[in-house]
């Protein structure tokens, strides 16, 4: 399964929000620029492919609907989700996101790393030692 995730430092509603703005940008940019890759019909603004919004495109909110993104605690909450519900077993993971610096992608990976990957691995070591 392909995510965006993004991991925030705080889980502060202006910083939940601002992650959330980042991924419903990202994701229509993605859905723009597929579209019109598809339709032969790409734009340039200063050099830079410049995706124009589309009739009938979807709303921003399902791109933040189908992405992972806030504190350490809510996205390991999300990834759990994901792997309790709907059984997803690998996820690949995309980070960088419209808008966001080089050191704002950096520190969402080291967040996934440090927080989010060590707390879903204890899950599944804590099924394993419980089932043998």
């Amino acid at each position: 399964m392909n995510r965006q995730v993004y991991v925030v430092d705080s889980a502060s509603p202006a910083k939940i929000e601002e992650a959330r703005e980042s991924v419903m940008r990202r994701g229509l940019t993605q859905y723009r620029l597929g579209e019109a890759l598809r339709q032969g019909n790409i734009w340039y603004q200063a050099g830079k492919v410049k995706p124009a919004p589309l009739e009938g495109e979807p709303a921003p909110e399902v791109f933040a609907d189908a992405a992972v993104f806030g504190s350490p605690d809510m996205v390991i909450e999300q990834l759990r989700a994901l792997r309790d519900d709907i059984g997803v077993q690998e996820l690949n993971v995309m980070t960088d996101h419209g808008g966001l610096s080089f050191e704002e992608s950096r520190r969402s990976v080291e967040l996934l790393g440090k927080e989010a990957i060590p707390a879903l691995k204890a899950d599944e070591e804590s099924r394993v030692s419980t089932s043998v």
